[in-house]
């Protein structure tokens, strides 16, 4: 079973930004099963998601670029310095983080404890289209699942940030990945509007 699910998803905001906006008030989500409630109010652009093991929840707010944890008890605290559009995150086994800052088309790695800040990797980025939207951890050896969004790629970086090798090529603009529990990985390629799937023999 995947320990961090990371979506390339939008948290609902209790905020209406932009004067451009209808002056009347927005629709509220409806669950359709289950119970719907607001986890966090006025968060700022919060943007992706991840979850550790004993429930924090950290999220990228493209407001203010920084990283932040919504602890257990409620409680909503910075855990990185300014990070120019923080995108991906996937929660270590230590409990640290890998971000990605999509303007930099690199990952930072992040002590969400002292917010210390260091380079991980740099993809790097010779197109000029938008950077890295997303990442992923395979859970099986911790190699990290990247969708290189300016060059259609799907990248494997190895835990070390060794190896870096290419699993497909292709996609217009990919910009999530998730992998099932036999290996099998699904892409959004967003430009493209669809999806994938890649087997584990690279089969596509």
């Amino acid at each position: 079973m995947i320990r961090t699910l990371l979506l390339n998803v939008c948290i609902a905001s209790a905020l209406l930004i932009g004067s451009a906006q209808p002056k009347s008030a927005p629709k509220a989500p409806v669950a359709t099963s289950g119970t719907l409630s607001v986890v966090a109010k006025g968060a700022g652009a919060p943007d992706d998601l991840a979850i550790s093991a004993d429930g924090t929840i950290y999220f990228g707010d493209l407001g203010v670029n920084r990283v932040f944890a919504i602890n257990p008890d409620g409680s909503i605290k910075p855990v990185s310095p300014v990070i120019d559009a923080p995108e991906g995150i996937v929660v270590l086994d230590d409990g640290s983080l890998i971000v990605v800052e999509q303007v930099g088309n690199r990952l930072y790695h992040v002590d969400p404890t002292t917010q210390a800040l260091s380079v991980f990797y740099g993809v790097g980025n010779k197109t000029r289209n938008p950077g890295i939207d997303s990442l992923s951890r395979d859970p099986s050896n911790g190699d990290l699942l990247i969708p290189d969004a300016p060059t259609g790629r799907i990248l494997r970086l190895s835990a070390d940030a060794q190896h870096l090798s290419v699993i497909a090529s292709g996609f217009r603009r990919p910009t999530a990945i998730a992998q099932a529990a036999d290996g099998t990985l699904y892409v959004c390629d967003e430009y493209g509007q669809h999806i994938d799937r890649i087997t584990p023999d690279g089969k596509r």
